[in-house]
């Protein structure tokens, strides 16, 4: 996975997402995103969350680009691993 792209994606997603931070971005599951449309327990206060994502073509290119690197089957995890975290925070604090 391209990790400078990976970054700027986390950051423009948490954008368009009101700000979600890394640790509920990391818990978020493809089976939670329906129709640009989602909803989520915030960890850090346990309040849901609902988020309406912009139907517009970044959003569409970053869904595409995490469909592509981060399927999410039975197989494999259904979220970012710790690793994953720590490589996006590594990359953004290197470039800012």
């Amino acid at each position: 996975m391209p990790s400078a792209k990976n970054a700027w994606y986390t950051y423009i997603f948490s954008y368009y997402a009101r700000g979600m931070n890394f640790t509920d971005i990391a818990e978020l599951e493809w089976s939670q995103i329906e129709n640009n449309h989602f909803k989520y327990i915030r960890n850090k206060t346990d309040v849901l969350i609902k988020i309406q994502l912009p139907d517009n073509k970044i959003i569409q290119e970053i869904l595409a680009f995490y469909k592509m690197y981060r399927p999410f089957n039975e197989s494999n995890s259904q979220h970012l691993s710790t690793q994953d975290i720590i490589g996006i925070s590594c990359v953004i604090s290197q470039r800012y």
